[in-house]
């Protein structure tokens, strides 16, 4: 890994990666194309070098499923970016992919999981909310 970052929390998708540093600072790094999964509001392919998000929230947790990434503020609320396929983001939009985190509707949320097309969280009073494609029943 170039540079000198320390991280606190990573998560790994199918092809990026992303991580929160001991500053606060969320970084990712890796594939990039349509889905826009490094949230830098670029249109770069890829990127080796781990990079600053745009709008960063000052995430404590980050979940990552095979195109998207989600994180998780201190007060819960959640935003997500990258491939948005079936409304997994969570914001009531489909696209093919947002290049800078959005806010995804319900919670606040204690936890989120990232499926490859579809995401789940767990809400303050432990209630599941479910997103994004269900044609294998996944919710």
């Amino acid at each position: 890994m170039a540079g000198d970052a320390r991280y606190r929390e990573v998560a790994a998708g199918w092809e990026h990666s992303c991580g929160v540093t001991t500053d606060g600072v969320t970084h990712c790094w890796g594939r990039n194309e349509f889905a826009r999964q490094l949230g830098d509001g670029s249109a770069v392919t890829h990127r080796g070098i781990p990079q600053p998000i745009v709008d960063d929230r000052g995430f404590i947790a980050l979940t990552a499923g095979a195109l998207s990434t989600c994180g998780r503020t201190a007060t819960g609320e959640s935003f997500c970016w990258g491939g948005n396929y079936y409304g997994m983001l969570g914001d009531g939009s489909a696209s093919n992919g947002v290049d800078r985190p959005v806010r995804t509707a319900g919670g606040p949320f204690s936890d989120i999981a990232m499926g490859q097309s579809h995401a789940c969280g767990l809400s303050s009073d432990r209630r599941l909310w479910c997103w994004g494609d269900r044609s294998a029943g996944q919710f």
